[in-house]
């Protein structure tokens, strides 16, 4: 039994780090918090000294000096730390095949090894503030795939109480509220669930000042709306509940087969654009440099007056660099609805405000013939083939206008 003070500080910084070199003055900063003595290098020497008697032949054997400073040798499934990840590592991929017992029993065996908090029992702050924090999350990922596998065992009422303290004494932890949460509403108690939920959600806005994360508000929402997912165990393979590392979330089945590709929500381009070579390059050049980073974001500013073209120059580049399939066209549903009749309009009609041709060419066929002038079953049509007469007309006398003036560049310039 190595007794407290130095000598156990050496030893589990040696045995946290088993099999590298610890530096010479890495072993002096976890002995010394106000600082290093002028015979700290000594004085380390003669605690490692003392540590290699307390333990015996097998001491010296296992702590070897290896300059610039010491190293132990540890065999396998000798240490507590290096059996208890390779037993986490095991639960986390039975959970992955949906061996559920399997995985309760592996974390279970792994938490055997914990005996109270890391590191309580060696006298260094430098050390527990260090290495204490990961010791931690690493029991708390293996507490959460225990209770992750109970879960889908159906042993909710076995985990509500404790997923109770654990909740009160890491109220940061939204996957521990998150299987309170599924805990309680599979014991038929929906009320004290929500109630829950919202427990969680005023610790994270009191303390952080942010709403719980999309994962929780989700199981909050499958909650109120009674998903029958919720109700009870599922035991079948590729079900999951988002144990620690795995990546699925709670009470949703694993999704199977690729993923769809990303909607493609962007309005076409004008057909027939022209100009703008300049500014087309260097918004072409933009979206080049922003591809060719992970996660790059082109940002350019386009400024003009209303109407001179800013979306559809700026839409133009967004198309032809669009990556190829696969993507979807996100579309509005289309509705079955009796056709209406439309006015096919050309410059002729509009420049010499031909009204009967173009009530004629309304609902003219793909061939070009003139369907009969349009009666008073499609005044709509008729109404809607004056309005765009008349815009037009107004478009054109604004162009005469403008050239005139010459006033129309200004009006394009972006």
């Amino acid at each position: 039994m190595v007794p407290r003070g130095k000598q156990r500080v050496i030893l589990a910084m040696l045995l946290l780090n088993a099999g590298q070199v610890v530096r010479l003055d890495e072993l002096a900063e976890t002995l010394w918090v106000s600082g290093l003595p002028p015979s700290g290098p000594v004085a380390v020497q003669n605690y490692v000294m003392r540590l290699r008697k307390t333990l015996g032949d097998a001491g010296r054997a296992r702590i070897i000096t290896h300059p610039p400073g010491y190293l132990i040798r540890v065999q396998d499934r000798e240490l507590d730390l290096s059996r208890a990840e390779t037993l986490l590592g095991a639960a986390r991929e039975a959970a992955q095949d949906g061996s559920w017992d399997q995985a309760a029993t592996l974390a279970r065996e792994a938490l055997q090894l914990w005996r109270g908090d890391p590191l309580t029992d060696v006298d260094s702050e430098t050390l527990a503030a260090r290495e204490a924090p990961r010791l931690t999350e690493l029991r708390l990922q293996t507490l959460e795939l225990r209770i992750d596998a109970d879960l889908h065992l159906g042993r909710q009422a076995q985990v509500i109480t404790e997923l109770r303290q654990l909740t009160g004494a890491h109220s940061l932890r939204e996957h521990l509220h998150g299987q309170l949460m599924l805990a309680l509403c599979r014991d038929g108690r929906r009320a004290e669930a929500l109630a829950a939920y919202r427990h969680a959600r005023d610790v994270m806005v009191t303390e952080l000042g942010v709403e719980p994360g999309p994962g929780l508000r989700e199981l909050q929402q499958r909650i109120l709306s009674a998903d029958p997912a919720l109700a009870a165990a599922d035991r079948a393979p590729g079900v999951s509940q988002r144990a620690p590392g795995t990546g699925t979330s709670l009470g949703r089945p694993a999704r199977a087969g690729p993923r769809r590709g990303t909607p493609r929500q962007l309005p076409s381009v004008m057909p027939g654009f022209t100009g703008r070579a300049v500014e087309l390059q260097t918004l072409t050049q933009n979206l080049d440099e922003a591809r060719g980073e992970p996660g790059g974001v082109a940002i350019s500013a386009i400024g003009g007056t209303a109407g001179a073209g800013q979306t559809t120059l700026a839409l133009h580049p967004v198309n032809r660099r669009r990556r190829p399939p696969p993507y979807r066209q996100t579309r509005p549903a289309q509705r079955h609805t009796p056709r209406v009749p439309t006015c096919r309009l050309t410059s002729t009609d509009v420049i010499f405000g031909k009204n009967k041709a173009v009530a004629r060419k309304a609902h003219g066929d793909a061939a070009g013939t003139r369907a009969p002038v349009l009666g008073a079953g499609n005044a709509s049509a008729a109404i809607r083939a004056e309005v765009a007469f008349v815009a037009l007309v107004t478009i054109v006398r604004i162009r005469s206008y403008l050239r005139s003036s010459n006033r129309l560049e200004p009006v394009l310039r972006l």
